[in-house]
C-alpha cells in the first residue's frame, strides 16, 4: 500500500482508536462494544499495523465483508492489568 494512503487510513481510523484506548483503560468497565463499516475495520487494521494479507477464497480479497476485533485486558484478582 502506498505510504500516503496509509497515513489517511491511519488518521481516519484515529478517533475510533482513541475511544478504544478511553474503554480499556477505563478500570470500571466490564464491556464495550464498537460497531463500524468494513472500511472502519480496515483502517484500524492499518493503524494498528497488521500486515498485508489476501482473502483468495472471499469475494472481496483485501476488505473482509464480516469481521469481528476482540481487544481484550485482563487483570488479576486485584484490578492490576
Amino acid at each position: 500500500m502506498h505510504c500516503c494512503v496509509l497515513l489517511v487510513t491511519a488518521n481516519i481510523a484515529n478517533p475510533l482508536l482513541k475511544e478504544l484506548k478511553s474503554e480499556l483503560q477505563d478500570k470500571e468497565r466490564k464491556f464495550s462494544f464498537f460497531c463500524g463499516h468494513d472500511c472502519t475495520v480496515i483502517g484500524v487494521l492499518t493503524a494498528l499495523g497488521v500486515k498485508d494479507y489476501s482473502l483468495p477464497e472471499s469475494i472481496e480479497t483485501m476488505t473482509p465483508i464480516g469481521v469481528k476485533l476482540v481487544f481484550e485486558r485482563r487483570r488479576d484478582s486485584e484490578g492490576s492489568a
